[in-house]
């Protein structure tokens, strides 16, 4: 398969520093190296802050010292190896506390920088534009991140975040970009959060979208073989019957073909519905990441709570119910009839028909 062209890439800037060994390689102690280089890094940053009294005057570091003279000159103005020995125990008690947050948020944007190489590798197919051969994107994926072979569902996920989740939000969102999402951390775990949601969406719009088309081939395989039929029948009352059946037929697919693109329209408004709820979110201070009021059951709640009017014809052998709910509180009513029913997308007519059926005391 012929290598696809990726755009021009930026070239980064020549490093001031190495990277330490450990963020680069796997090997045995590289845990132990990477505590012990944010301890170093911790102990050090809070030297500049240590001070001592000379006489009555106090002391601070000069903006001319190093670091490492200043830690001199100040363990050397301690009166005894005690007192040397209480500021050595307290940075490196700072050191080792503080090394807890430091660690933590290593892997937070760990995770983040991850997600953002996805993406720049799978835009452009920059990831067929290698010394490898892949095939497709979840090859490559499973290649760099072996581990999410044995985790199907988090797999999923990320590919829907790269693949379709973050274009999406950088196309109809408002000028939001991966790099933009991903570098803010509440942004990402919010985006990260309303994949559930946004997945219910995309599969509700591809429902929507191809709701007609097993209708379609069907009426389309009908007037085919009755067309068949009408080439080998010799003139007569059977051939008028074809004729005329096949013209019912025509009529019927052009009544089915506008529904559906009716319902296509009106699926696409639906959809950047969702996704403009879901930027509203994400951008909405007062809404938490996680947590009770967390963005995903915000999102599956539809907001806050709001009573809709509705009614319902007690007829002979069931009720029939009306509603009418805005974009943003469809998942939500959905989901809260889930356990009871399903929906299947259809064009208003339909809808008008089958609530005419219902309410003539027919019987299902």
């Amino acid at each position: 398969m012929a290598k696809q062209h990726a755009d021009k890439p930026e070239i980064p800037p020549v490093p001031t520093g190495d990277l330490p060994r450990w963020a680069i390689e796997n090997y045995p102690d590289a845990v132990a190296d990477m505590t012990s280089d944010i301890q170093s890094a911790i102990f050090w940053s809070e030297v500049p802050k240590l001070t001592y009294l000379e006489g009555k005057k106090l002391k601070q570091k000069p903006k001319d010292v190093t670091d490492l003279q200043w830690y001199a000159e100040v363990l050397n103005a301690q009166p005894n190896i005690a007192e040397q020995q209480i500021i050595n125990s307290r940075l490196a008690a700072i050191a080792m506390t503080e090394g807890v947050t430091v660690a933590s948020g290593l892997a937070d944007k760990a995770e983040r920088a991850t997600m953002l190489f996805l993406y720049e590798s799978k835009k452009n197919f920059r990831y067929r534009n290698t010394n490898s051969e892949y095939s497709t994107f979840e090859e490559f994926l499973l290649d760099k991140l072996p581990y999410l072979a044995d985790k199907p569902s988090e797999r999923s996920n990320i590919l829907f975040l790269i693949k379709n989740m973050l274009p999406l939000m950088s196309e109809l969102g408002v000028g939001a970009k991966a790099a933009d999402i991903l570098n803010h951390e509440g942004n990402y775990i919010k985006v990260r959060e309303s994949v559930p949601y946004m997945r219910k969406a995309t599969t509700r719009f591809e429902l929507a979208s191809t709701a007609y088309d097993d209708e379609i081939q069907e009426v389309n395989k009908k007037i085919s073989k009755k067309n068949g039929k009408i080439e080998k029948t010799a003139p007569g009352p059977v051939l008028d019957l074809l004729i005329e059946e096949v013209k019912e037929l025509k009529l019927h697919l052009e009544h089915i073909s506008n529904d559906q693109e009716i319902v296509k329209e009106e699926a696409k408004k639906l959809f950047k519905d969702d996704v403009d709820t879901v930027l509203r979110a994400i951008a909405d201070p007062s809404i938490p990441a996680t947590g009770p009021a967390g963005i995903s059951k915000v999102l599956q709640r539809g907001g806050d709570k709001v009573i809709f009017k509705g009614s319902v014809a007690i007829v002979p052998k069931h009720s029939v119910f009306y509603f009418a709910v805005s974009p943003e509180y469809q998942q939500a009513v959905e989901a809260c009839l889930q356990t009871f029913m399903t929906f299947r997308v259809v064009g208003g007519n339909e809808i008008l028909k089958q609530a005419e059926h219902d309410l003539k005391n027919k019987e299902k």
